[in-house]
């Protein structure tokens, strides 16, 4: 979604909590629980415990310099 809107130059206009996992983060922790023989056969869900408002993500966006135009 993030780049979708860098490459149309737009953002929704929205106040939800935004769930972003870092992927080297995601990586290391599906190598870790593939290692695991407990692991077989179970499900995890890997995700931030500290989700941003779409508003700071927007603002990063901004603070790189990219433009965009909330809609």
């Amino acid at each position: 979604m993030i780049r979708g809107c860098i490459q149309l130059g737009s953002v929704p206009k929205d106040d939800t909590m935004v769930n972003l996992t870092p992927v080297d983060y995601a990586s290391q922790a599906i190598i870790y629980l593939s290692q695991q023989p407990t692991s077989l056969g179970k499900v995890f869900h890997l995700i931030n415990p500290q989700p941003l408002p779409w508003e700071e993500v927007v603002n990063s966006i901004v603070s790189f310099g990219l433009s965009t135009s909330t809609n």
